[in-house]
């Protein structure tokens, strides 16, 4: 599914995507799959599990863009 981020508490270590579905979905750190810039905004792709979202990556291409969303973590 894809979304784009709403927001992520570091100190917490957990935030929220807004689905394409219209439903927020939480996760924390570990359901990163790759790197992903955790700000508001930034398109993902995600798999969707009642609520949490798990897999998360930078989605392929941001709507309206044609060339490849390059995103980077905020760990290194």
């Amino acid at each position: 599914m894809r979304g784009t981020v709403y927001h992520y508490d570091q100190g917490q270590d957990f935030g929220y995507i807004n689905g394409a579905d219209g439903k927020r979905y939480i996760f924390a750190r570990e359901d990163l799959s790759r790197h992903v810039a955790l700000v508001r905004g930034t398109p993902v792709e995600f798999r969707s599990d009642d609520g949490t979202a798990h897999d998360i990556g930078p989605a392929s291409t941001a709507p309206g863009r044609t060339e490849p969303v390059h995103a980077t973590g905020l760990w290194s």
